[in-house]
């Protein structure tokens, strides 16, 4: 009877042993399948976050692009409407004179009038020098 008892605790233990490490293989594969599912998850997630910025910076870059396009277009559209008028620099710039006198002529008189100052003051100053001669006191 004893051997019968140590045989069906034998057994009895065995199996049970193996139903633990089948129950321990079937938790440490499940657990690895959901860690790899779970990197999986945070790894899609990444790319998801990383793909919608990158069309965000895309669909900016975009808009300011056009907006640009659009402010150059308006600034050559509004030279256009005025180039298509006939306009000419040439019809604002009609000739200006002073007292009578041209931009020209004002000009020689305002360097002349400079230049007899300049003769004036070196005039005047040259003649206040006083040429002492130090050795016949």
């Amino acid at each position: 009877m004893k051997k019968f008892l140590i045989t069906t605790l034998l057994a009895l233990s065995i199996i049970l042993s193996s139903y633990t490490i089948f129950a321990a293989n079937t938790m440490v594969g499940n657990t690895l399948k959901d860690a790899a599912e779970g990197t999986r998850n945070v790894v899609g997630n990444m790319e998801n976050g990383i793909e919608n910025g990158a069309k965000n910076v895309k669909n900016a870059v975009t808009g300011a692009t056009g907006n640009m396009e659009n402010a150059a277009q308006g600034a050559t559209n509004g030279v256009m409407n005025t180039m298509d008028g006939n306009y000419t620099a040439e019809r604002t710039a009609g000739s200006v004179t002073v007292w009578g006198m041209s931009a020209n002529t004002w000009t020689w008189l305002i360097l002349a009038v400079v230049g007899i100052a300049i003769i004036g003051l070196v005039w005047y100053y040259g003649a206040q020098y006083e040429h002492k001669d130090m050795g016949n006191e």
